[in-house]
């Protein structure tokens, strides 16, 4: 009886250390800003685009790294799925939380 209780309690210990890395890694790639290609460039979030289609078009253009991780967080994180309609441009580096809440507060690019 000792021996199945401790193995499940090495199977519960592994399943936590196993998820805890997970979290981890997914809250990294949100937080921590990163470099892109897209500097300098306007991105188009066109009107009535949902959250997984602006979530697309920062990963295809390089903004955000893990659009997995972005989607989770738009899910988790109710109040930051209004995103808005507009032509954007994104510092780098930056992390992707920074980037959604640009589009969240609908900081459109204003070029001279």
């Amino acid at each position: 009886m000792a021996r199945i209780r401790n193995g499940l309690l090495l199977v519960l210990l592994v399943g936590v250390l196993v998820g805890g890395g997970i979290l981890f890694s997914l809250y990294r790639s949100l937080k921590v800003p990163s470099t892109h290609r897209a500097v300098g460039k306007i991105i188009t979030i066109p009107a009535g685009t949902g959250s997984r289609g602006v979530i697309e078009i920062l990963f295809e253009n390089g903004v955000i790294t893990n659009r997995y991780a972005a989607l989770l967080y738009l899910t988790i994180n109710p109040g930051s799925r209004s995103l808005q309609a507009g032509d954007y441009e994104f510092e780098s580096p930056i992390s992707p939380i920074q980037a959604l809440d640009k589009i969240r507060k609908g900081q459109i690019a204003t070029r001279k």
